[in-house]
C-alpha cells in the first residue's frame, strides 16, 4: 500500500489493521481476545534489545513516524 498507492505508514497500517480484524472475526474469534494476546507479544518485542537487523529492512514506517532514534539503533544493528 505504501509503494503502490503512495500511502504514509499510518494510513496503510489502519487499512491493514481493519483487514486483520475482519479476518479474525471471519475465523470466529473475538477481536478483543486476539488483540489482547497480540499486544502482549508486541510489548515483549518492544522491550527487547535490538541486536540484529536485516540490512534490507524497509525503514519507511519508521521514517513516516519520525522515529529517528530507533532508526539509528537499527542501522547500527544491521547485518548483511
Amino acid at each position: 500500500m505504501i509503494d503502490t498507492w503512495n500511502l504514509h505508514y499510518q494510513h496503510a497500517h489502519q487499512i491493514a489493521l481493519r483487514a486483520e480484524e475482519a479476518a479474525v472475526r471471519a475465523a470466529g474469534l473475538e477481536w478483543r481476545e486476539y488483540d489482547n494476546f497480540m499486544q502482549q507479544w508486541i510489548k515483549k518485542a518492544d522491550s527487547e534489545k535490538i541486536t540484529k537487523v536485516p540490512s534490507n529492512l524497509d525503514l519507511t514506517p519508521y521514517r513516516d513516524e519520525n522515529d529517528n532514534e530507533l532508526i539509528k539503533v537499527m542501522q547500527r544493528a544491521m547485518v548483511p
